[in-house]
This record gives structure tokens, sequence and C-alpha cells, in this order.
């Protein structure tokens, strides 16, 4: 396998084999185990955390898909109503415009 590095990324390499006594091949192989690692996340059965659960994935229920239909409207329709039942009971709610006089 040969791979083609830009400048910057080259002389990382190298300085990095020098301050370990490594050689590039080693810093390249090195990086690569642990990009795969990371990347990967498996077990040591060789799962990702996917495979360990894919057969449950899906399978919940969250309740009624239309729960955030229109919530916009029903929260200004129960901030309405609490209003006009404050109004009822005689206690005006506070003014929070501000008005010029």
């Amino acid at each position: 396998m040969s791979i083609r590095l830009d400048a910057e990324t080259t002389v990382s390499i190298e300085r990095l084999a020098r301050e370990k006594g490594k050689s590039k091949s080693e810093i390249v192989r090195d990086a690569l185990r642990q990009y795969a690692k990371r990347d990967g996340v498996r077990s040591h059965h060789g799962e990702t955390l996917y495979d360990r659960i894919k057969d449950i994935v899906g399978s919940c229920s969250g309740g009624d898909a239309a729960l955030s239909v229109d919530t916009g409207r029903k929260y200004a329709e129960m901030l309405w109503e609490e209003r006009r039942a404050k109004l009822a009971r005689g206690r005006r709610p506070p003014n929070r415009a501000h008005r010029s006089r």
C-alpha cells in the first residue's frame, strides 16, 4: 500500500518518529490502529454497539406520532385560556407592553 501525504503531515510523522525512536511506518500503523479502534468502537467480540442493540432499535414506541404537531398554536391557546381565567377572577395580568403617553 502506498499513500500520498501533504507536506505538513509528512513533517509531523517525521518529527514523531524521531521523538519516539520509531520508524515512520510504525508511527502511521499506530495512528491507523488507534483511529480504527476509536472509529469502529468494536468490542472484544468484534461487534460494534449497533451490532449489539440492532434487534431492539426501533422497537419502542414514544407515543402518539403527532405530539409535536401544532404545539405553538396549542401553547398560545393555553396561555389565552389562563389569561381569560385571570380576567374572570378580577385579576388583570400585568401590562407587559410599554406604552408611551
